[in-house]
C-alpha cells in the first residue's frame, strides 16, 4: 500500500508491524502524508479517525499532517476544535 510502512494480505492491513483492527485490505489506499483510507473508515497511521467522513475527507497538502471532511478539520490523529 505504502512501501516502508503500510502492508496488506488477503485478510488484513498492517501498518509497520501493527495489524490495523477493521481495516479492509481490499479497498485501503494511501492518501497522503500518514492519512489513509478504506470504503468505511480513515485513519492516521493504525489509528481510526472516529467521525472522519471517508467520502469527503482529503488531506490539505504534503508537507504537513493536515486534513478535512465535511465537518472537521484533523491534525494528525486529532480532531481540532471548532
Amino acid at each position: 500500500v505504502h512501501p516502508g510502512w503500510v502492508w496488506r494480505d488477503r485478510r488484513s492491513v498492517y501498518y509497520q508491524s501493527t495489524r490495523i483492527a477493521g481495516a479492509d485490505p481490499v479497498t485501503f489506499r494511501h492518501l497522503n502524508q500518514a492519512f489513509y483510507a478504506d470504503a468505511n473508515n480513515v485513519y492516521w497511521s493504525s489509528t481510526r479517525l472516529d467521525g472522519a467522513d471517508v467520502r469527503t475527507f482529503r488531506p490539505l497538502g504534503n508537507d504537513a499532517p493536515y486534513a478535512a471532511d465535511i465537518r472537521h478539520v484533523w491534525s494528525g490523529d486529532a480532531r481540532l476544535p471548532h
